[in-house]
C-alpha cells in the first residue's frame, strides 16, 4: 500500500503542478495585457505594473485553482484507466474510496492553501491593489501620457495634451495645458516641456519652453497673452484620500458578524471556493472512469462543462444573495448539494456496475 501511495502521490503532484502552472500563465497573460493597455493609454505609470499584476492575479487564480485540481485528477486517473492500471487495482480489491485515500493528504493540503487564499490573502490583495491603483491613477506624469490624448488630473481642473513623448530626452513635445487658478482660466502651450523636481522646493514641476500663456476668457477686460521662453508650472499635488472598505476587502471576522446581505454573499463566496474544490476532487474519481479505447481525455470535456456550470451557479447565487433576491440560508448551498448528489450518484452507479467484478484478495490460510 505504501508503494501505491507513493506512486499515486508522485503522479498526481506532477500533474497538479503542470496544470496549475499553465492556468497561472493564462491568468497572468490576460491580466498583463489589460494592464499594458492601461499603461499605453497613460492610465497607469509603468512602475506599478508588476505589483498590480501580482495582486490582481490572486482573485482570478482562486476561481481557476479548483479547475486545476479537477483536471489534474482526471488526467492521472484517465491515464491509469487507459493503461488498465485501475483494472488491476480493482482486481486486487481496491475500490474508488481506496483509490481516493492515498491522494487525500495532498488534496487536503491544496484545499488548505486555497482556503488561505480565499479567506485571508484575497481580501488583503484586493485592498492593496485598489489603493495602489488609485494612487497610480491620481499621480500625473506627462512622460507617461499617451500621445495624442487628453489626460485629466483627478483633482482640480487640469488637463494636459502632448503630441509626442521623447523618453530618451525625458521630455514631451507640442504641449497643451488647460487649468484654473483662482477661478481664472489658464491655457498654456509650448514647443516642448520637461518634468522633474524643483531644485528649490523639491515638488514636481513642469518646465515649458517656447510657448504662450493665455489668462482669462477672450473678450474679458483682464484677458492676457504672455509669450515666454521658459516657464515653470506646478503639477497638481495629490493627497491621499480615505477609500471606503467594501465587502470584498473586509476581514473574515467582520463578514461573520455582519447581517448585511452583501457581506453574507461575500462570506458565502469565500467559503464556497474550498468546498467546491473538495467536491470536484471527489467527483473526479467516478467521472474519470473510461475504457482503454476511449482514452484519458474521453470525459475531460464533460468535467470542464460541469465545472463551468457549477462555478456560474455559485456566482449567480452569490449575486442573488447580495441583491436580496435569495435568502442567505439557501444561498450557494444548493449548488454544493447538487454537485455532491451527482458525485454520490456516479459513485454508487459505478459501484453497482463493477461491484460484482471486483476480486477480493484471498487471505492466507483460506482455500
Amino acid at each position: 500500500m505504501q508503494v501505491l501511495k507513493r506512486y499515486f502521490t508522485l503522479e498526481f503532484s506532477r500533474a497538479l503542478l503542470a496544470v496549475t502552472a499553465v492556468l497561472s500563465l493564462i491568468v497572468l497573460g490576460k491580466l498583463l495585457l489589460e494592464l499594458l493597455n492601461k499603461v499605453a493609454k497613460g492610465k497607469f505609470p509603468p512602475d506599478v505594473l508588476l505589483p498590480l499584476l501580482g495582486l490582481g492575479s490572486v482573485r482570478a487564480l482562486i476561481i481557476l485553482l479548483p479547475l486545476g485540481l479537477l483536471v489534474s485528477l482526471m488526467l492521472v486517473l484517465g491515464r491509469m484507466y487507459r493503461d488498465n492500471e485501475i483494472t488491476v487495482l480493482r482486481a486486487c480489491g481496491l475500490g474508488q474510496l481506496q483509490l481516493f485515500r492515498p491522494l487525500l493528504p495532498i488534496i487536503l493540503l491544496f484545499i488548505a492553501l486555497l482556503s488561505a487564499l480565499s479567506l485571508f490573502i484575497s481580501p488583503w490583495s484586493i485592498g492593496v491593489a485598489d489603493r495602489l491603483g488609485e494612487i497610480a491613477k491620481e499621480r500625473l506624469d506627462i512622460r507617461h501620457v499617451a500621445e495624442g490624448h487628453f489626460r485629466s488630473a483627478p483633482i482640480g481642473d487640469w488637463i494636459v495634451y502632448v503630441e509626442q513623448v521623447n523618453k530618451e530626452k525625458s521630455r514631451v513635445d507640442k504641449v497643451f495645458i488647460h487649468s484654473k487658478d483662482d477661478q481664472k482660466t489658464l491655457i498654456e502651450t509650448a514647443q516642448y516641456g520637461v518634468q522633474g523636481p524643483d531644485p528649490e522646493t523639491g515638488e514636481e514641476v513642469l518646465t515649458l519652453f517656447d510657448g504662450y500663456r493665455y489668462e482669462g476668457l477672450p473678450g474679458d477686460a483682464d484677458f492676457r497673452i504672455v509669450k515666454f521662453k521658459k516657464h515653470i508650472t506646478r503639477i497638481p499635488d495629490w493627497k491621499g484620500k480615505d477609500i471606503a472598505i467594501g465587502a470584498k476587502e473586509a476581514p473574515i471576522a467582520e463578514l461573520l458578524s455582519s447581517v448585511d446581505a452583501v457581506y453574507s454573499a461575500e462570506l458565502q463566496w469565500r467559503i464556497s471556493t474550498p468546498i467546491a474544490a473538495l467536491l470536484l476532487a471527489f467527483l473526479a474519481f467516478p467521472l474519470s472512469q473510461t475504457t482503454p479505447r476511449q482514452g484519458r481525455f474521453a470525459k475531460l470535456g464533460i468535467a470542464i462543462f460541469i465545472y463551468l456550470v457549477y462555478v456560474n451557479m455559485i456566482l449567480v447565487s452569490v449575486n442573488w444573495v447580495g441583491d436580496g433576491a435569495l435568502a442567505p440560508w439557501i444561498g450557494v448551498w444548493w449548488t454544493h448539494l447538487a454537485v455532491l448528489s451527482l458525485a454520490l450518484f456516479l459513485y454508487f452507479k459505478d459501484r453497482k456496475l463493477t461491484g460484482n467484478r471486483v476480486m477480493r484478495p484471498v487471505k492466507p490460510g483460506q482455500d
